[in-house]
Parts: C-alpha cells; structure tokens; sequence
C-alpha cells in the first residue's frame, strides 16, 4: 500500500517579508531527492547530487531515506547514508544548505516542508577569490590597470611615433560595433553622445525616436536619417510615464526604503550613469558574433517592474488609478474586453472574477459538439476527418491559427457548413444553398425558387429543424417578407484580452509536443453547455505553471514584461519578446529588429 505526500517549499523573499509557501499533494509512496529537475524534491545546491536519495513510506508514520551511490545527509544531526524515521517525532533531514523536515499529516499523509537555511549553509566565498599564494587582489588589480595601459595607450602612441603606424585609438576603447539600425551614424558620434564623458541621455534618443513629435518635427526627424543613410524610419515609442511627475516619484530609491538602491542611484549620478534611461536597456556597440552586426541595440531587463509597482499608492498617490501589485502572488485577476452585440462599438472591460458572459448571439454547446462518439464526431466521420479526431473531436476541427499567436474568426462556410448544411433543394441534380448572414437575401432567394410558396419555406428555414434555427436566437414580429423574423445580431470576440501578450504559438502553449499544455488543460470547454460561457483561464490556472521556483521543471516565466509593453501601457509586448521569453525563463529578451 502507497501513501501519500504533502511537500512544502519555503522560499525566503529577497527583499524581506514573508516567506513564500508553495505546496502540492504526491501520490506515491516514494519520492526522489536531488539536484536534477525530475526529481520531485529538486534542491539547487552544488553539495548535492543530481539524484542523491528516495524517501520512501513505509507505514503510516513511518519512512525511510536512502542515499543513492553512496550519497551520504545528516538525520537529526547525523552524517549517514541510510535511515528510518518516525514522522511523529518531526525529524529533520539535512541535505547541503536545505533542511527537509517531516511530520504526519491528514489520512496517513507524510508533510515534507523544505527550506534553505541561508544563515548555518553560506557558501563558501574564498572559492571564487582573486586571492593567490603570490598576489593578492590588489596586486592583481594593479598589474591588470598597468598591463591595459600598456597594451592599449602606450604601445599604439609608439607605433605611430617611431614607426609611422596607422592606429585607431578610438577602436582600442569601443567595445564593439554600432548595430546596423544605427550603422549610419558610426561616424557622427555626437549624434548619441552630445558631451564628453557623460552617458548618453533619453534627450538623443528621443530626437529620433519619439512618439509623441508633432508632424512637421517628426517629418524632419525622417528626413534626416534617411539623408545620414539610415536603412528603415526609426522606431516610434511613448514615455513610460511622465518622468518627472510620475517615473521617478515612483522609483524606490529612498534611503529608509531600499538602502542598497539609494546608494546605487547616489554613486551612478555621481558619475553620470544613471539606470533609468533608455541606453540602460537598449545597448549598443554590442560585440560581433561572427563577424556580423546586430540587427539591433540589444534589449536587456534592467529594472524590475515591481520595484515601482509594490508601493505605487504609497509614493503617487491620486496621480495614478493602478493598484499595487508587488509580486505575481497579488496580481489582480484577469480582465477581458467584451463587445455588447446590440452596440458593437461599446465594449467593456470585465475581471474574470465575476465570471462574465459573453452575449455573441449564437446557440453553440461546446460539450455536444466535442462528446466523444456524439454526433457531431459521427458526422465529422462520414466527412472523412480521421478517424482518431472524429471519435474524439478536438478544437482543432473548427478553431483554426492565424500564425499570429490567435486564431481566425469562425466563419460558418469554411468552420461549420461541413457539418451544418445551408442546403434547402436539389434542381437538376445541383444542390441548391440558402445565403449566409442577411436575411433578405435568404427570402430572395426561397421567392426565386418557390415563388409563392416562399413564405412557408422561410418559416421553415427559421423555425425548429430548419437549417438557421439550431444556432441563432430567432423570434418572429409578425411582419410580411423577411421582417417576419427578428435575428439577434451576432458578435464574436477575436481578442479578450487584447492588453496582454498570451501566444498560442509559444511550443508550452502549442498543444503539440512533450510537456505540451492541450486545449482542455485551459479551457473547461468539454462541460460547456451554453455559448456564452467564457472559456479562458483565470490567473490561477496561469499560476500552475508560471512563477513558481526556477528550480522546477514545469516552471515558466512570469516576468511582467513577457505580457506587459514597457514602452506601450495597455498594450501587449511584441509577439517576438513573447516567445523568447516563455521559451528562456529568467533570461533577458532577444534583440529586436528595427521595423
């Protein structure tokens, strides 16, 4: 008999505050401990193995550790490779800078509460040192300043003095190449670097760059670099926020609030480099890889967004309608667009909390259509699909991708006729189709056919068992012709949440490959009986796989950048930051091409 697990992982906070407590329920009645990512208690400590030991249940109450290879850990203070332990007496194994502690829980459940003691297990710091039996780091710094000076200003100063070389000082210094967005301006350095010895500053960046010129600035903007020989227009981008009334105010820099930022503001202003402005994370003379420039300055992560938005009341006050939001924790929940179908240009923004619906005007149960061997997967047979997909009809059948991370408008002829049939008579051996999406064109056509049977037919088309009554909410006003009937207006969604930045394209997202999210894993669709149901995920189903641990093998990304535009609030990140990301997570974004 197996029982089962509850592992705790205790995560201590960088900056402070309560712990993170993560936990997840194991049915097994062992579980492996090691540095590897499939294990299922991974510690991220060089002091231990890939996989260093099994944790087995062997009764309720009563477990077995097991050191792998030889693997040895500490069982209450002492060094072994093999012990046997009773929960109730809430022992604590010992493995590199993590404690593992047991103890019993509910229905003969054992908890494993795992945390790294920072304090007792600090790393040994003289592993990485400069410090050598001959030099000491002073030394070495020394020899190093002397050796660059001499390498670098002496010896090309006496190449070209006594030996007449051509020598490019400037070269000596760079440290790479202009990308070839900025290639143009290689030879005007003052275009970016306006004074000697100090940083470039947002105002060269904005000369070009800037979304908000007016016409006739911007006109001559363009002009210019195109006469400089630059190869595309620059790219447009808006502030942020309002630098001074917002940007900074917002900045957690003071003393009492992050010491080690203040600091870092005082000393990079003290030098003329400070880290909010634009060169600070689009970097340029980047080095060559192979010979080749960048497309583009490279893009870097160099601020963390809830650095300002933990505490965003506390320093704007009224000057600012957002919420605070200092971790993925305490991200509000979702909210999507939806449009009103009696009024397609009102929309409205709703949280996923309050579980809206969507009144798009068709009647479509999704769990009918996606019932394994029902029969829309019987019909979708006989029109030939596979035979796999048909028994058990999938979203693919009808959703199609539109290569741009989304999927196409539902259009009845090309998603829904196969199945659902507009034909209404069969002359002369042809098929005779009713039109789709005007109703006087569907009486139009009946009156073409049957003349003055017409009205019959096109109370027939709209009444139970008719071809339009199945999926349209139909009432009938008693008026002659097609003002007999009243169809309420159909409005589908493209987009519900067009202010983040979610790609289908993104392989974790895909739902083909190994470790692959599927349709049904987001979306309740199978037990859908109604069309207006929303069938997205709320932040909790996000959360299963995103911000959790680095260490864990399902972990993904939850920088906010990933859904959230820097330059374009309210809007979502380029489709190309997208997927870089959610593919590197913790990484920094790709170097972006100039459009």
């Amino acid at each position: 008999m197996a029982w089962g697990f509850l592992l705790r992982l205790i995560t201590q906070r960088a900056t402070g505050g309560d712990p993170i407590v993560r936990e997840r329920r194991i049915q097994a009645g062992s579980l492996s401990i090691g540095r590897a990512g499939d294990n299922d208690i991974v510690l991220a400590d060089l002091a231990v193995s890939p996989h260093h030991a099994t944790l087995t249940a062997l009764s309720p109450g009563d477990v077995a550790v097991e050191g792998l290879d030889g693997a040895t850990f500490k069982a209450e203070g002492r060094t072994t490779d093999r012990a046997r332990l009773r929960t109730a007496r809430r022992p604590v194994l010992g493995f590199g800078a993590y404690s593992v502690a047991l103890e019993p829980g509910e229905d003969s459940e054992t908890v494993v509460t795992v945390t790294r003691d920072e304090d007792d297990h600090a790393p040994d710091q003289t592993v990485f040192s400069l410090r050598a039996k001959v030099f000491g780091r002073r030394q070495m710094a020394w020899t190093f300043v002397i050796a660059i000076l001499a390498v670098c200003l002496a010896a090309p100063l006496l190449a070209g003095g006594f030996f007449q070389a051509r020598i490019h000082p400037d070269r000596q210094w760079s440290s790479g190449p202009l990308s070839q967005a900025h290639a143009f301006l290689e030879a005007d350095c003052k275009a970016c670097h306006q004074r000697a010895f100090v940083a470039v500053r947002d105002k060269a960046c904005l000369a070009c760059h800037s979304a908000q010129m007016d016409r006739p600035t911007l006109a001559a903007a363009q002009a210019r670099v195109r006469r400089l020989g630059s190869p595309t227009l620059p790219l447009l981008i808006f502030d942020h926020a309002d630098p001074h009334a917002k940007l900074r105010r917002a900045a957690a820099i003071s003393f009492g609030e992050n010491p080690s930022g203040w600091a870092s503001a005082q000393v990079q202003g003290l030098f003329n480099h400070p880290t909010d402005r634009c060169a600070s994370c689009h970097r340029e003379h980047a080095p060559p890889i192979k010979g080749q420039r960048e497309p583009a300055p490279t893009l870097v992560v160099q601020q963390d967004c809830a650095q300002c938005h933990s505490r965003l009341k506390m320093r704007l006050g009224d000057r600012t309608t957002l919420i605070d939001t200092p971790d993925w924790g305490r991200h509000p929940e979702f909210k999507v667009t939806l449009a009103d179908p009696q009024r397609p240009e009102a929309v409205r923004r709703v949280s996923l909390s309050q579980r809206p619906l969507e009144r798009n005007g068709l009647i479509f149960p999704h769990d009918v259509h996606l019932r394994p061997g029902g029969g829309a997967a019987r019909q979708a047979l006989e029109l030939g699909e596979r035979l796999d997909a048909a028994l058990a009809p999938d979203c693919g059948l009808c959703h199609r991708a539109d290569g741009a991370g989304g999927y196409r408008p539902i259009r009845m002829e090309r998603d829904c006729a196969g199945c659902h049939s507009l034909a209404f008579a069969r002359i002369g051996g042809v098929l005779q189709h009713l039109p789709h999406g005007d109703k006087q064109k569907v009486w139009a056509r009946l009156s073409e056919t049957y003349g003055a049977g017409a009205p019959a037919a096109f109370r027939q088309a709209f009444s139970p068992g008719g071809a339009c009554y199945g999926c349209h909410t139909v009432s009938w006003t008693g008026g002659a012709g097609a003002d007999a009937v009243a169809i309420a207006p159909t409005k589908l969604t493209s987009r519900f949440m067009p202010h983040g930045g979610f790609d289908h394209r993104t392989p974790a997202h895909s739902g083909k490959g190994r470790g692959a999210a599927r349709c049904a894993d987001c979306h309740a669709a199978a037990t859908s009986a109604h069309s207006a149901d929303l069938l997205l995920p709320g932040k909790g189903e996000c959360a299963k796989c995103h911000g959790q641990p680095a260490n864990q093998p399902a972990a993904g990304s939850a920088q906010c950048i990933e859904c959230h535009s820097y330059h374009r609030p309210g809007e979502a990140t380029p489709p190309v930051v997208r997927r870089w990301m959610s593919s590197h997570p913790g990484g920094a974004p790709p170097r972006l091409k100039p459009s």
